[in-house]
């Protein structure tokens, strides 16, 4: 479905993109792995083009005021005020979205855009982790679309979680028992999650945590564990 097109009020800096199955249009936000960025022309399949990424851009948004200075994030279903239901807006709920910027300008609660200083190149990886993923209960899976901090509430029997491939490089989770209902919470990854090929993380109390880091081996991304504090490392 088409976006409400946004447009860029400054100059800024731009990445090159190539769209792999469907057309960009002028004025588009396109997310690539936890970086949004806006088109300013028009990008065919297979051919390069460029997204703007940081500068003042206008876009559209959701229903609700948004303060100068809140950080800003693009829900890419969200509703805008003007345009195609779930289209994609700009919206100040980070869960399941992808930060974009700051607001340059305070926008209403019916204005149909809010101008936003976009920074995800220099801030999006350090509010990475900011990003909040919800916890999917017992025997679901966690997200692994953006990086992200999800805190696990755990039962009074045992229980699990499914972890899958990282989507990118660089990709960061920091995952954590935040409430112990009395059973442990088995998380049980897709792939290898360090040299040993242990592919399971037990969390047995609140506090018990851990950090992984996407990296490139060969042609596939894997996670690794770059933090652990007290959680048990099992499997295959």
């Amino acid at each position: 479905m088409a976006q409400t097109p946004g447009k860029s009020l400054t100059g800024g800096y731009d990445i090159k993109y190539t769209p792999e199955t469907t057309p960009v249009a002028s004025g588009d936000v396109v997310v690539t792995g936890s970086l949004a960025g806006l088109a300013t022309e028009p990008i065919a399949v297979g051919a390069l083009g460029t997204l703007r990424v940081s500068g003042i851009v206008k876009l559209p948004k959701v229903t609700g005021g948004i303060s100068q200075g809140a950080a800003c994030y693009w829900d890419a279903d969200g509703s805008p005020v003007e345009g195609t239901a779930e289209s994609g807006a700009v919206t100040t709920t980070s869960t399941g979205n992808t930060f974009i910027g700051y607001a340059a300008a305070t926008a209403a609660s019916g204005d149909s855009h809010v101008e936003v200083l976009s920074l995800p190149a220099i801030v999006g990886f350090a509010n990475g982790l900011q990003n909040v993923i919800a916890d999917p209960g017992n025997g679901g899976a966690i997200p692994v679309t953006q990086s992200g901090s999800a805190a696990l509430t755990s039962g009074g029997s045992g229980q699990t979680r499914t972890l899958a491939a990282p989507t990118f490089a660089g990709q960061q989770l920091a995952i954590s028992l935040s409430v112990d209902g009395g059973g442990n919470i088995v998380l049980t990854a897709a792939t290898g999650l360090n040299q040993a090929g242990n592919t399971t993380i037990t969390f047995a109390d609140a506090g018990d945590s851990v950090l992984l880091t996407a990296i490139r081996i060969g042609a596939n991304l894997r996670w690794r564990i770059t933090h652990n504090d007290d959680c048990t490392l099992g499997g295959p």
